[in-house]
C-alpha cells in the first residue's frame, strides 16, 4: 500500500472490470486503483493464485483510455494471469543456473595436470556465475518477449468471447486488434522512448505488426 497508493474507483467502472474478469476465468481477483496523480498508464495483476490475485489499474489508464481500449489492457493482463506467464518466467531461469553450477562443476573436475582448465581453476567459482548471469540475461529476454506477444494474442481472442456478456468489450478479433493497438499507442504517446524495445519488453511497433499474423 505504500508502494502503491490507492485511491477510490468508481462505482460503475468497478463493477464493469469486476464483469471482465469474471467472464475471462479470473473472478476472484480483487480490483484497486493505483493512485498516480495522473502520471502513470500501468496496469499489473500481483499475485499469483485465487483470492490473493490484486489487478492494479492506475488513475491515468482509467481517466484517459476509452473502454474499449481499457478493456484490452485488462484482458492483456488477465492473459498474463491465466497463462502463467510469472511461474513460467521464474521457472526459466533454472536452465540458466545449472548451467552455470555445471560450467563451475566441469572447470573443477578438469583441473588438474597439464590440462587447458587448471589455468583458470582459480576462477571456476566467478566463471560459473558469470555463465549464470549471462544464461539467465538471455532466457529472460526470449521468454519475456514471447509471454508480451503470447498475452497480447490471447487477449484478442478472449475479448469476442466475452463481448456478449460485457458491454465497451470488442465484439471480433480484429477490433480487439484495432483497440488494443490503439491503447499501446496512447498509453506511450507523452514518450517516444516507451515504445522502443527494452530488455523486457518488445517494441509497440513490433507488438503492433504481430497483430497483422495472429
Amino acid at each position: 500500500r505504500r508502494i502503491f497508493p490507492t485511491s477510490e474507483m468508481d462505482k460503475a467502472t468497478k463493477i464493469w472490470i469486476d464483469s471482465i474478469l469474471r467472464s475471462a476465468g479470473i473472478g476472484s481477483c480483487r480490483v484497486v486503483m493505483w493512485d498516480t496523480g495522473m502520471s502513470t498508464h500501468n496496469a499489473m495483476i500481483a499475485g499469483l493464485l485465487g483470492r490473493f490475485r490484486v489487478l492494479m489499474v492506475s488513475d491515468r489508464l482509467v481517466g484517459e483510455l476509452t473502454r474499449q481500449e481499457l478493456a484490452m489492457v485488462i484482458l492483456h493482463e488477465v492473459s498474463h494471469a491465466k497463462r502463467f506467464h510469472v511461474p513460467l518466467r521464474m521457472a526459466a531461469l533454472l536452465p540458466a543456473w545449472l548451467l552455470g553450477a555445471s560450467t563451475q562443476r566441469m572447470i573443477t573436475d578438469h583441473a588438474g595436470g597439464e590440462s587447458n582448465f587448471a589455468a583458470i581453476a582459480p576462477w571456476a567459482g566467478i566463471v560459473g556465475s558469470v555463465t549464470s548471469i549471462f544464461a539467465t540475461v538471455l532466457i529472460l529476454r526470449w521468454v519475456s518477449y514471447r509471454s508480451e506477444y503470447d498475452a497480447d494474442a490471447v487477449a484478442c481472442q478472449i475479448a469476442p468471447r466475452i463481448a456478449p456478456e460485457c458491454p465497451d468489450v470488442p465484439v471480433t478479433e480484429s477490433d480487439a486488434r484495432r483497440a488494443l493497438s490503439s491503447a499501446l499507442l496512447n498509453v506511450t504517446a507523452d514518450s517516444d522512448s516507451s515504445r522502443k524495445p527494452t530488455w523486457l519488453h518488445p517494441g509497440i511497433a513490433d507488438r503492433i505488426e504481430a497483430f497483422k499474423v495472429l
